[in-house]
């Protein structure tokens, strides 16, 4: 509750110049979720994490992906708000940023808040590069993490095929499989 001391990390610091979009910069997640997946689960996710996000809710993403299990995720996850914080810790303890003694509430939308908070452009600036480096580190892992997808989706019906055309005398029906290869048989 108190206002900014330099010798400390403020609250409202992190939120504001760290959490851009909730824990891990998840706005530039979702940016790189909505620039590189085209169909599929993923975008759909992105799709209806968009306005949360901007309010730094992110419950939609983190468990929805989900982010938090996802060996794919975690590295730029956790990198991302070190990153971000040792980038605007710099940026204030150098007088390139200046931080107003005033509290901003953590749900007050990007740019937005970086306004507030500096009462500056460059605090719009910050917050507009942060999200820009976020979503640049996020794009590799969720292009991975897209290929990834669609390679099993193609395997999936490779075997769904295969199982369909096999003579039912020597295996099991498709249909009766409990598996995916059974989920799609089903579906087709």
């Amino acid at each position: 509750g108190q206002g900014y001391q330099p010798q400390h990390v403020w609250r409202p610091l992190i939120d504001n110049f760290v959490h851009l979009g909730g824990s891990g910069a998840t706005l530039g997640l979702v940016l790189a979720l909505l620039w590189a997946v085209r169909e599929g689960p993923q975008r759909r996710i992105a799709q209806v994490s968009v306005l949360p996000t901007l309010f730094n809710v992110n419950e939609l993403l983190l468990f929805g992906l989900p982010v938090v299990l996802n060996p794919r995720y975690l590295l730029p996850f956790v990198a991302m708000p070190v990153g971000l914080a040792l980038g605007g810790w710099l940026l204030v303890h150098q007088g390139w940023l200046p931080v107003r003694a005033q509290a901003v509430h953590w749900t007050t939308p990007v740019l937005l808040s970086g306004w507030q908070l500096t009462g500056s452009w460059l605090g719009v600036a910050w917050q507009a590069a942060a999200v820009a480096i976020s979503t640049a580190c996020y794009l590799p892992v969720v292009r991975r993490a897209e290929q990834a997808r669609a390679q099993q989706q193609r395997d999936a019906l490779a075997a769904t095929s295969q199982a369909i055309v096999q003579p039912r005398r020597q295996h099991r029906s498709a249909l009766q499989r409990h598996d995916q290869v059974g989920e799609i048989a089903r579906g087709l």
